[in-house]
């Protein structure tokens, strides 16, 4: 489950901003074996929503106006939750590499060599640095640019050179790193591996070079 935090509105005209807080849950389903059709994405929430007040007097006006529902995440405090599934009909389906989306047809045809394959990320790459689809541009190294797309391609049916080779081009970025072991919430122990500028973090089986 993954938490949100969304500036929320009463109802109330010219009501002041309120903090609210929920749970949502996500689950992306991928068939990483060759011949695969698609990916399944599906969202539940909002889930145990809660909100906060700036001041004991605003939570005081607010209930003073009758406790009005608040907004957020496309629904609001008082929403039952809901299940939102995106199958292969969806936009969704194919994975991304900065604005360009790979076809998943395309995917076991991607290169299956190191220089192969940083080759068409780099002209990728320099094709979004001077701005991609719907106003992308992409960060100035190329390191993170590959960091970001790597989740994608790792879920994809992509063939083992193929994904060996993007392991080595991350290993081959100044900006990527191993920061150590963890285990993820099912208590497999994996390898971490970071990128400067972005938050997000790939644990791997060492043994398998498997995503946890």
């Amino acid at each position: 489950p993954k938490a949100a935090r969304d500036r929320a509105k009463t109802d109330t005209a010219g009501a002041p901003m309120r903090e609210a807080l929920t749970a949502s849950s996500s689950e992306q389903w991928a068939c990483t074996l060759p011949g695969g059709t698609g990916m399944r994405f599906r969202g539940h929430g909002p889930l145990d929503p809660g909100f906060t007040f700036p001041t004991k007097k605003d939570e005081a006006a607010w209930r003073a106006a009758g406790s009005p529902p608040l907004t957020v995440n496309g629904g609001t405090t008082k929403s039952k939750p809901f299940t939102t599934t995106y199958d292969k009909d969806s936009h969704l389906v194919n994975p991304d590499i900065g604005s360009h989306e790979i076809e998943w047809k395309t995917i076991p045809k991607l290169p299956a060599t190191k220089s192969g394959l940083e080759s068409l990320l780099r002209k990728m790459w320099q094709e979004d640095r001077k701005g991609g689809a719907n106003g992308y541009r992409a960060p100035a190294d190329f390191g993170d640019y590959v960091f970001v797309s790597a989740w994608d391609l790792f879920m994809a049916p992509t063939t083992p050179g193929t994904r060996a080779a993007l392991y080595r081009i991350l290993a081959d970025c100044p900006t990527v790193h191993v920061t150590g072991r963890t285990k993820d919430r099912g208590g497999r122990s994996g390898v971490v591996i970071t990128a400067q500028g972005t938050d997000v973090r790939l644990v791997v089986d060492p043994a398998t070079a498997q995503l946890l």
